[in-house]
């Protein structure tokens, strides 16, 4: 790969050279002689140097090369060995014994790619594969993927037990499932799945009626009226008052979950 890594890559180095450079001097000169309250305070900067770097990168749809020149120059025609041909992630599956001989090979990568708005700004390629079929898949850095693949493997297993099952066969019970591909401990890729929303998104989604219904009511309190009791979320639970004197009883799931409802939300 060389120095083809990108011209966000590249600007990515100068400044963060710059900012290292400054702080523990060229090639790490000073970072002995820095105490330990020194070099906390100087990994903080570069913490917020960094998260600063990683906030400017915005969502949305960006060049390949920005990021990766090599693999958006990669053609499979180019390869002169078979052997050095690259697999499409995801074509080992578990208790078969593996043909790399027939696995689906890289032909090229779409030379547009999804910048999602998460914090560690995941990517989603377009990989044309030698069957002449394209793949959508998301490559997450930052974060180590092999958890999400034994997790995986674990529905993999479930689906098993729910095929040899009469009543999960019967009303087609199965878990979705998608390939993940663990690089490095830092690095990997899964498969893209689509018509899919992240969960924060669905959070905000069903959280907005309650913050506007707050929001309402805090705007029409007056000071010369008693306050209301802010509403509270319908997560949050009236828990058993334990400290009366004889309550030795263990609080029922029942009372566990006697939700309280807001006024706002009271029909009638």
């Amino acid at each position: 790969m060389g120095k083809q890594i990108g011209t966000y890559n590249r600007k990515f180095v100068q400044i963060f050279e710059k900012t290292l450079s400054g702080i523990f001097g060229k090639d790490g000169s000073r970072v002995d002689k820095l105490d330990f309250a020194s070099f906390a305070t100087s990994m903080n900067a570069v913490l917020k140097k960094l998260s600063e770097l990683i906030g400017q990168l915005g969502e949305g749809h960006q060049k390949l090369s920005a990021f990766s020149e090599w693999l958006d120059q990669y053609n499979s025609n180019d390869v002169k060995d078979p052997k050095d041909l690259i697999e499409i992630p995801g074509q080992y599956k578990r208790n078969i014994e593996p043909c790399p001989d027939r696995h689906v090979k890289m032909a090229s990568v779409n030379k547009t790619i999804l910048i999602l708005g998460s914090i560690r700004r995941p990517k989603r390629i377009e990989v044309h594969g030698t069957n002449e079929k394209s793949y959508y898949m998301l490559v997450k850095g930052g974060e180590d993927l092999r958890l999400d693949e034994r997790i995986q493997q674990l529905f993999s297993l479930m689906n098993e037990i729910f095929a040899t099952d009469t009543d999960c066969k019967s009303r087609s019970i199965r878990i979705k499932q998608f390939n993940v591909t663990p690089m490095t401990n830092r690095l990997g890729t899964s498969k893209w799945v689509n018509n899919t929303i992240p969960l924060k998104q669905l959070i905000q989604k069903a959280s907005s009626p309650y913050l506007t219904i707050r929001v309402a009511n805090d705007s029409t309190r007056n000071p010369g009226h008693p306050q209301m009791p802010c509403p509270r979320r319908a997560t949050e639970v009236d828990e058993p008052d334990l400290s009366r004197k004889g309550h030795r009883r263990a609080a029922s799931p029942s009372s566990l979950c006697n939700f309280r409802l807001a006024k706002s939300h009271t029909i009638g």
